[in-house]
């Protein structure tokens, strides 16, 4: 038995597209002390901070768009459902980029409870996209746009094109509980236990590309291609529902968290607080229902517009495989690690309803079990100054990385909260390749309980 989201559904599916990225999710308000679910993947162990006996988070979603994907249509949403889709491998190829990452994720309809002052449980439904492209030679994009003529661009040798898609759902049962506590200091820690179900999936690896162009059409085309895609990401791209339940893997999320109270100042909960955390620990192995191939095409002559109207990976391999006749094989598996990351986090509230707060992060490579599509290891700085009381916060987060800087502007009142980690930044830049924007509701239940 299972369930299935239709099309329409994906603009609940919200992707970030960029050069690098990082596991941030919601950026500003991942500070805040009055989200404890959305922010239980950044840091589980602050759960049983929260006060509240319960929190209901009853959806949450965080758009971000780079690389000059622009929203221009009249309907907004229209234009959001294109722009979004993990699967489409035309997002790459509009680009001038040699690689593009897209992550992205929703939080469905979730709970937590506060059991005492000591423990707290949480159940959470979160579905992450991936997507990953990456060519050594921007001209290996025209060709697969379908060129009209070879103007312009010059003969390939020894290139490649390499993909990565990846669509799971995490079923996660959460604990939060606190260690150790004297009069000023505290100690939490907290776990998330995930259960991944996989989705649509698959990878492929164009390799040793040489291509060598004439007037009328391509002289002379050569490659090694290594492919495999499941049942479920075929399902995607051709009917656009996402089957909840295929293959399984497991996850894990571990934090701990201390905080200093000075008993001189009780108007402030902790005068500094500091996080480690480690996500997405966790893979998963792909066996059912995959479809897989390894040939070598070499041909002469043929039309331009062969690779016309590409827009997913299979699509690719089905045009490829129209070129040339070769074997195939099937149900061989595959496993695609998650893309964990590590952190290190602090908070200091210096005056009452003040805070900033400091993010520095490392992610290793994405995927790099696969087809090493993605090598670089990533470092990110994060400092996000705030106001916030019961009824209403803002939050200005600004974000480092090796290529490039955010600012952005978040604003809450009370269980409602909407933000951009680039607002700012883009305001003052001509050439704005990044847009994000993220949103969510949540509502807190029952009697308080302190720590």
């Amino acid at each position: 038995m299972f369930f299935k989201f239709s099309y329409k559904w994906t603009i609940l599916i919200p992707l970030i597209f960029c050069l690098s990225s990082h596991a941030q999710d919601f950026k500003g308000i991942h500070s805040s002390n009055y989200f404890p679910l959305q922010n239980i993947y950044n840091q589980p162990a602050d759960l049983v901070r929260n006060e509240r006996r319960w929190q209901v988070n009853i959806l949450s979603a965080d758009l971000q768009f780079t690389h000059n994907m622009t929203l221009g249509e009249e309907n907004y949403f229209n234009s959001i459902i294109k722009s979004t889709k993990w699967d489409n491998l035309d997002l790459f190829l509009n680009t001038e980029n040699l690689e593009l990452v897209v992550l992205g994720s929703v939080m469905l309809p979730s709970v937590s409870y506060k059991i005492n002052a000591k423990h707290a449980l949480a159940f959470s439904i979160k579905l992450p996209a991936h997507g990953l492209y990456k060519t050594s030679n921007n001209d290996l994009v025209h060709l697969f746009q379908g060129i009209s003529n070879p103007e312009g661009l010059n003969d390939l040798q020894g290139e490649y094109f390499k993909g990565i898609v990846n669509q799971w759902t995490e079923f996660s049962l959460s604990w939060s509980g606190l260690i150790w506590k004297n009069k000023e200091h505290q100690i939490t820690g907290g776990f998330n236990l995930n259960y991944l179900v996989g989705g649509g999936a698959g990878y492929f690896d164009l390799d040793g590309i040489d291509v060598s162009y004439d007037p009328d059409q391509i002289d002379y085309f050569d490659m090694e291609v290594t492919y495999a895609i499941n049942k479920n990401l075929g399902e995607v791209i051709n009917t656009g529902n996402i089957d909840l339940f295929g293959d399984k893997g497991f996850g894990v999320d571990l934090g701990v968290s201390y905080s200093y109270s000075p008993s001189h100042k009780p108007d402030i909960p902790y005068l500094f607080k500091l996080g480690l955390v480690a996500k997405n620990l966790g893979s998963l192995k792909y066996s059912s229902d995959i479809e897989s191939g390894t040939f070598h095409i070499s041909v002469q002559e043929i039309s331009y517009d062969t690779f016309e109207n590409i827009n997913s990976i299979q699509e690719l391999i089905d045009t490829l495989k129209g070129v040339v006749e070769f074997s195939e094989t099937s149900n061989n598996s595959f496993k695609l690690d998650l893309p964990s990351s590590y952190a290190l986090t602090s908070d200091y509230c210096f005056r009452p309803n003040w805070y900033l707060a400091t993010y520095l992060g490392y992610q290793p490579s994405f995927y790099r079990n696969i087809k090493n599509i993605s090598n670089n290891n990533q470092w990110s700085f994060g400092l996000t100054p705030r106001f916030e009381n019961k009824a209403w916060g803002v939050y200005l987060p600004f974000f480092h990385k090796p290529d490039k800087n955010r600012l952005g502007l978040a604003l809450r009142y009370k269980f409602f909260f909407v933000g951009s980690s680039t607002l700012i930044g883009n305001a003052f830049t001509k050439e704005q390749e990044n847009a994000t924007l993220y949103f969510g509701f949540n509502v807190p239940l029952g009697k308080k309980l302190k720590l």
